[in-house]
């Protein structure tokens, strides 16, 4: 029996609706001083500023004014609407120590995490060759207090969330079983660490996940339920992930933490067979849904150039744990997606690197590396692609909206293609915001007619030439809208 599907058609005039064309950026403006510097993340803050942090090499020259304290010091900049540093930071001792993510804090303060290799300045009580370095700042970057936290091992912070009662959840890699990680039973090599601490840096609980193989940690949310989500990779088949069905080589490993006794409520693996799949960040979206953002490797034995078996890899799942689509993005080279940010319009943000000049990539590379940007639907699709960078390496850490602007944050060894100034050092970092991103598309006509089983829309823009599409969405009897195409 043949099927007949009637369609329904809203005919708009003069309607308006919004999303993100191109980012509206340009060119680089480096930042830094006479040696390698970088800026990892990026957010918004209250009062219509950004934070930014990351590290620097360079100490008091350039564009940083503030001496520095070591070999590498943890750097924090924060910028007005503008791009105007307000203020700038250093902290950690004479050693290397980097900042890795940041949180603003109820009281206006920011709260960040990274690692320390250092044992004086700013570090007191080192307990081994690296440790957790954690700070806390008031609105104006004044430390309130810092402190480092790990074994007689390696340790390196990767993230920091709020944890709704005054204290903080903490994510970090640790290879350590003594000091701050006692109970660690999975020991060498390295294991998933998650812990909390109260306002003022006391430990409340700590625990480690893991098997007896290479784990490491990632990236953490905090879900509407309260439950904490945490992003991981693993190599293991046995400890935690007794029973549970690997994919790949090295699997994306997400696990859902009850934060009152820190027991796995579930976990799953996500990634494709004969590959290393290699997860960076993570987001959490209003009906927790998860979407994940890295890389996939292909291991071939007979096949050893690592550049042309990479993909940038964005993921989503759904609220129990299952995969709703992945899309791979990138050419013939080497392709990495290292952040992502759920964009207000509904779409979805990503940024990372490439060494493309073909398949999803629109133009040639203009040098080893050039800093990537996306746009993706809602279903994964790609709404565009952007490139940025010159004849050297270039790379692109992170990206945010605030209102209609878009803003990335990355490195610059470059001097020329994009970059509109000489660098000041060996690599500098830069902030970059493209203004109005957010395009309001005026539609004069919007028809449909039906052939047979399909139907052909039409329609005319006003205010905006160069749209691809729209999102269609289908609903049957009292169901909400779904999906269903683009």
């Amino acid at each position: 029996m043949r099927k007949i599907y009637t369609v329904f058609l809203l005919l708009m005039t003069m309607t308006s609706i919004t999303m993100y064309g191109q980012s509206n950026i340009s060119s680089i403006t480096p930042l830094g001083g006479d040696d390698i510097d970088g800026l990892s993340k990026v957010r918004p803050t209250a009062d219509g500023g950004y934070l930014a942090i990351g590290d620097t090499r360079s100490g008091m020259s350039g564009d940083i004014t503030i001496p520095g304290l070591g070999s590498m010091d943890a750097w924090v900049v924060k910028f007005d609407a503008n791009k105007v540093i307000q203020w700038q930071k250093v902290f950690g001792g004479s050693s290397l120590d980097d900042f890795e993510d940041f949180v603003e804090t109820p009281d206006g303060g920011y709260i960040m995490t990274g690692l320390s290799t250092s044992t004086n300045g700013d570090i007191t009580g080192a307990n081994g060759e690296a440790d957790v370095f954690i700070v806390k700042l008031d609105s104006q970057g004044n430390k309130e207090w810092s402190k480092v936290y790990g074994g007689s091992g390696d340790e390196s912070g990767r993230d920091i969330v709020l944890s709704g009662d005054g204290g903080y959840y903490c994510l970090a890699a640790t290879d350590s079983s003594d000091g701050d990680v006692a109970g660690n039973a999975n020991g060498d090599p390295a294991n998933v660490w998650l812990f909390k601490i109260d306002g003022m840096g006391n430990i409340q609980w700590q625990e480690t996940y893991g098997g007896s193989q290479a784990d490491n940690a990632r990236d953490v949310v905090v879900d509407s339920n309260g439950d904490i989500v945490v992003l991981g990779l693993t190599s293991s088949f046995d400890g935690d992930l007794s029973g549970l069905t690997r994919i790949g080589l090295i699997d994306a490993w997400l696990i859902k933490v009850d934060p009152g006794d820190q027991s796995i409520i579930s976990q799953q693996v996500y990634g494709n067979p004969n590959y290393y799949t290699l997860p960076n960040d993570i987001a959490i979206d209003a009906q927790d849904n998860i979407f994940v953002f890295g890389m996939t490797v292909f291991y071939d034995y007979y096949y050893y150039d690592y550049n042309e078996l990479c993909e940038g890899w964005v993921i989503k799942i759904g609220p129990l744990g299952n995969q709703q689509w992945q899309k791979l993005i990138g050419g013939a080279m080497e392709d990495e997606i290292s952040a992502g940010y759920l964009a207000p319009d509904g779409s979805i943000l990503a940024c990372g690197h490439t060494l493309s000049s073909d398949g999803d990539i629109p133009t040639p590379n203009q040098g080893s590396s050039d800093g990537l940007l996306l746009n993706l639907n809602p279903d994964g699709s790609i709404r565009w692609i952007e490139t940025l960078g010159g004849s050297a390496y270039d790379d692109i850490f992170s990206v945010c909206t605030s209102g209609s602007n878009i803003v990335i944050v990355g490195r610059t060894n470059s001097n020329d293609g994009d970059i509109t100034e000489p660098n000041n050092g060996l690599g500098d970092a830069f902030i970059e915001i493209g203004m109005d991103a957010l395009l309001s598309i005026e539609l004069s006509e919007f028809t449909g007619q039906q052939f047979e089983n399909s139907t052909q829309l039409n329609w005319t823009t006003i205010s905006e030439l160069n749209n691809r599409g729209f999102e269609i969405q289908r609903k049957t009897g009292l169901d909400k809208y779904w999906f269903c195409n683009w």
